[in-house]
């Protein structure tokens, strides 16, 4: 399953920095876990995840991320 960054997860800024992954890449994460945080001139949020299994980050730490990017992928186990 595909991680984006959802387009209401902040309401004014259309760009944000990936500040930390909460897990290692590879990492096996559960359903409703935290596993990124995002950060905002205003505001730092977590993305958690939608479904249990492998997590596969696509984009590094400390990289601009935009609303509706692919950041991430989780492979079911």
């Amino acid at each position: 399953m595909d991680i984006i960054i959802p387009v209401d997860l902040w309401e004014e800024d259309i760009e944000g920095t990936l500040l930390a992954w909460l897990y290692e890449d590879g990492a096996e994460v559960s359903e409703g876990e935290a596993i990124v945080e995002i950060m905002t001139e205003k505001v730092q949020n977590e993305i958690c995840a939608p479904i249990s299994g492998k997590l596969e980050c696509v984009i590094t730490e400390e990289t601009q991320v935009r609303k509706g990017e692919l950041i991430a992928r989780i492979k079911e186990s």
